[in-house]
């Protein structure tokens, strides 16, 4: 489709703006008829809303829309909520000053800035003098926060909020001007409501989508199991209470000291975190919090500009960009990591045998014709062996 022309070296014309509240159709229309005059150095007339003082710095003036004749040649009329000057009206002649815009402003170079929220709500007389090379736009609200989408024909588009309006025309996504909300006073800056589109909402939904199945990844694939080694030495602590319990000292009392009850001020020193928020921080729990892993970047993903990485608990890790796009691209080398399988090597002898863990293929081990072949136990059985053996040596 070809574009529309500028309004550079056009004159006479109608250019119409609509849009709901909020939309951003006044402070458009303002920026772009400043951007004209900055170019063709004319003269601008405006109606329907207050000006500040950047507007009467560049020059601009109230008039009223009925005495637009009594303006100079080459004249920009900006008219805002022109439903109220310009109503809808039965058939019949229209009114003098509305006529002469179709017969005299072509001659006389005048171009028409009117605004409303929908091109039904005004004369129908003057919608109809809307026609190339000027242009009736719509603004529709964007999912983008504080920009619009701009629709543009090159005549006036009688339903242009339906879903498909932007069929025949041009479709350009524009940023709110900001600094043009200092050049004049609207109600609609201070009534229209600003809300969260659904689009929005869905792509946050989105998001915690996406966050939850790279979590799911790391858990599933890293085998993260909340590191079940820490729970399997569960003899030694019986056996080490068991030789407390044997020991000459703690038979006869000899040696053996009473410990101090803790004051007030002690108990509730011990149980302070030292970060604020974090319990576990507390002195009291120094002997159950010691670090049994450290964290590494599990998986680095990228998304759009974005590069985020996480541990092997699906938690983010702080890292530079650069870092974690080098491991998007390269990976990340673990020299600590066991191999899958590991070398069998013969028993010590003074070493409880273990189970050896099941294997998806045999393993063939040339042993020493002299080794004698040791029968596989349980752990309770070791666990047990272990534990009557240190005693039998204390009792001694």
């Amino acid at each position: 489709m070809r574009p529309l022309r500028s309004l550079r070296r056009q004159r006479g014309f109608l250019y119409l703006t609509t849009g709901g509240n909020g939309t951003g159709k006044t402070l458009f229309t303002l920026y772009d008829v400043r951007k004209l005059q900055l170019e063709t150095g004319r003269p601008v007339y405006f109606s329907g809303f207050e000006a500040k003082q950047p507007l009467l710095d560049f020059g601009w003036q109230p008039f009223e829309p009925e005495c637009w004749q009594d303006l100079p040649d080459g004249s920009i009329c900006l008219v805002d909520e022109c439903q109220k000057v310009m109503p809808v009206r039965g058939t019949g002649k229209p009114p003098e000053w509305i006529a002469a815009i179709a017969e005299v402003h072509r001659k006389r170079g005048f171009d028409f800035f009117l605004i409303t929220q929908h091109p039904l709500n005004f004369d129908s007389f003057v919608r109809r003098l809307v026609a190339a090379p000027g242009w009736h736009r719509h603004f529709k609200a964007s999912s983008m926060g504080d920009s619009s989408n701009e629709l543009k024909w090159s005549s006036v588009k009688d339903n242009p909020q339906v879903a498909n309006s932007s069929a025949m025309g041009e479709v350009t996504s524009r940023a709110f001007p900001r600094e043009v909300y200092d050049w004049y006073a609207s109600s609609s800056l201070h009534t229209a409501r600003k809300r969260i589109p659904l689009k929005v909402w869905g792509a946050i939904a989105g998001v915690i989508a996406a966050f939850g199945m790279v979590g799911f990844a790391v858990w599933h694939f890293l085998g993260y199991t909340g590191a079940p080694a820490a729970a399997k030495p569960a003899a030694a602590p019986e056996a080490s209470a068991l030789s407390k319990m044997l020991t000459p000292a703690a038979a006869s009392g000899v040696g053996s000291s009473e410990r101090q009850p803790l004051t007030v001020a002690e108990y509730v020193e011990q149980r302070k975190p030292r970060l604020p928020g974090f319990p576990n921080t507390a002195p009291v729990y120094d002997q159950v919090t010691q670090p049994v892993e450290a964290p590494y970047p599990a998986a680095c993903v990228k998304m759009g500009q974005r590069c985020d990485c996480y541990t092997q608990q699906a938690t983010l890790l702080q890292v530079a960009h650069d870092v974690c796009m080098q491991i998007v691209q390269r990976g990340y080398f673990m020299d600590w990591k066991r191999p899958t399988t590991e070398a069998v090597r013969q028993p010590r002898r003074d070493e409880p045998v273990r189970q050896a863990a099941p294997v998806q293929s045999p393993v063939v081990i040339n042993m020493p014709a002299q080794a004698q072949q040791v029968q596989p136990v349980s752990e309770w059985s070791q666990g047990l062996a272990a534990r009557n053996a240190e005693v039998r040596s204390m009792v001694r």
